[in-house]
């Protein structure tokens, strides 16, 4: 989900967290908590700085794009599956057996996946 969703969801970026918006336009009006990164280098910095600041997790959220750009750099991946395919063009990429489920929550028909990289 769009980082602008999210904020007119819920009143401002994910609670709790350091909210880094990959984007390679610049002047984003972002609300206060997000920080802009024009690409993945800038975005890995950004997610550094958060750990330093004693941030024990760090999530990158996005489209397909930004996705695939992060997948080799993740040690966990946290997914909602849903039991339809809706239409759209834009889907989480492949990732494969290196990845290994270690929990599921269900809620009513999604389902939230963890997985970690062995």
């Amino acid at each position: 989900m769009r980082l602008a969703s999210i904020a007119a969801r819920l009143g401002g970026p994910l609670p709790g967290r350091t909210n880094v918006v990959l984007s390679r336009r610049d002047g984003l009006d972002l609300p206060e908590g997000a920080v802009h990164a024009r690409g993945v280098e800038a975005a890995l910095e950004a997610a550094g700085e958060a750990l330093d600041d004693d941030r024990e997790t760090v999530y990158v959220a996005g489209g397909a794009s930004v996705y695939e750009q992060f997948l080799d750099r993740a040690d966990e991946l946290r997914i909602t599956e849903i039991p339809e395919r809706p239409d759209g063009d834009t889907y989480f990429p492949e990732f494969g057996p290196e990845w290994t489920e270690i929990d599921r929550e269900a809620d009513g028909e999604l389902a939230f996946v963890t997985y970690r990289q062995e």
